[in-house]
């Protein structure tokens, strides 16, 4: 049998590429595609490598569900807010091409309970018809933003994710002039690294700043890029903007975690995986290695939000123990856990099957990285500007003027769906089988 690729057998899956003498993960395959033979397959692979295998309820039917969806959501445990099925062509697509189908925009709430343009992905529909960030959403189609929150409505209010859907918004920008926009749905290539500059911090020392926005494959090119070009100025300080970072692949968390400090760290423990109490024997361990020019900064300032997720938080409780970690802007969301991938007729089951320890053995964050200075998101800036409130903390603590924020910042009015958030969801914390052992 080869070694590091993806084998699949007639009665069952291994999941991801394949290490010699690594255990894997075998499960028999579904014995059809029948709805009754799926979710019994589902339930084969939770009752083995489910993180919560133990709790699972007992004497489960697989008979009684109308799709392995409706099964997995109705077995995982309370804290799971994760597990899914998802459709494989589209996680594919994602993961390794980095591409959706969507209008290429996020939006969150500001403090006053508006819907705001957060994100703009560049050469996106929605770049090129002109929406900008901190665009508030005045109304999408007929329904005003009053009565899509009176409805709840926001998860459905930009129509399905096809290729040429037609979507009609009413924007106010700054200063109160309304932009009547239209936007036709398309494939958005995801830009990973949309923003980056070297920033002086006025005492011979610099700061690096870079946006990093997914863990997905095409990733890494715009990584290499990115440090290559700012390893050249010789930064003090890295403030790495993670707010709108829901995850991906840890391969791509790994990659850019050397860049940062391989150097310095090469060897040290960057994450550890642990997994239920019956397959213990797959737990595995990353390290930092020396891979290239790393930019080693004296402190790393991460900026978060609620969307900072999964890979992203484990980038930022990685790093912690081997050099200054200061997080600013919000809690994170709390995804301390991981996942791998099991391929079944069109679909892939995502499960939890591990949870992470930084190097000090430490995890279990579920409830968010706490910041170190809560600074609301400045929608009235662009990121990257030294005026953005978030960056701006970032360099002020960098020059020693120390935090401005109060202790702990105003809630924020729920999160509110934005158009392309559902293409996100198959974009986990993923991981192949592992390579290595603890």
């Amino acid at each position: 049998m080869a070694c590091g690729r993806i084998v699949t057998f007639a009665t069952g899956l291994l999941v991801g590429p394949m290490a010699c003498g690594t255990p894997a993960y075998i499960v028999d395959g579904p014995a059809s595609c029948a709805v009754e033979d799926q979710n019994a397959y589902v339930l084969d692979v939770l009752e083995a490598y489910y993180l919560w295998n133990a709790h699972l309820p007992a004497d489960v039917d697989p008979a009684a569900y109308s799709s392995p969806a409706s099964l997995v959501h109705d077995v995982r445990i309370g804290v799971d807010r994760w597990t899914r099925v998802a459709d494989a062509a589209r996680t594919v697509t994602l993961q390794q091409d980095g591409k959706i189908v969507g209008l290429g925009f996020s939006t969150r709430r500001d403090l006053a309970g508006r819907v705001r343009i957060a994100h703009v992905v560049p050469g996106s529909p929605a770049d090129v018809a002109g929406l900008r960030r901190g665009d508030v959403v005045v109304a999408v189609g007929d329904a005003t933003a009053e009565e899509l929150d009176a409805a709840d409505a926001w998860s459905g209010a930009y129509g399905p994710r096809e290729p040429g859907v037609r979507v009609s918004m009413t924007v106010e920008r700054a200063g109160g002039a309304l932009v009547e926009i239209e936007i036709v749905k398309d494939w958005v290539s995801l830009v990973t690294v949309p923003y980056l500059r070297a920033l002086p911090l006025g005492d011979g020392r610099s700061a690096a700043y870079m946006a990093f926005e997914s863990f997905v494959e095409p990733a890494i090119a715009e990584i290499d890029a990115a440090v290559e070009a700012l390893a050249a100025q010789d930064p003090d300080v890295l403030v790495l903007d993670l707010r709108y970072n829901g995850g991906g692949l840890l391969d791509v968390a790994h990659h850019l975690a050397n860049r940062i400090l391989g150097r310095r760290a090469s060897g040290a423990l960057f994450y550890r995986a642990r997994h239920n109490a019956d397959r213990r024997d797959l737990d595995f361990q990353r390290r930092f290695e020396d891979a290239g020019p790393s930019l080693d900064p004296q402190v790393v300032f991460v900026l978060t939000s609620r969307s900072t997720a999964s890979a992203a938080e484990l980038l930022a409780h990685g790093l912690a123990p081997h050099v200054e970690v200061v997080r600013i802007g919000d809690h994170t969301a709390g995804k301390p856990v991981g996942f791998h991938q099991f391929s079944f007729c069109d679909k892939k089951l995502q499960p939890v099957t591990f949870r992470f320890e930084n190097a000090l053995g430490r995890g279990g964050y579920y409830d968010g990285l706490t910041p170190h200075c809560p600074v609301l998101d400045d929608f009235e800036h662009e990121r990257g500007d030294p005026d953005e409130a978030l960056l701006a903390e970032a360099l002020a603590i960098a020059r020693g003027e120390g935090c401005s924020a109060p202790s702990r910042p105003p809630a924020v009015p729920a999160f509110v769906p934005g158009p392309d958030d559902g293409a996100f969801d198959e974009l986990l914390a993923t991981a192949p089988t592992p390579s290595d052992q603890p």
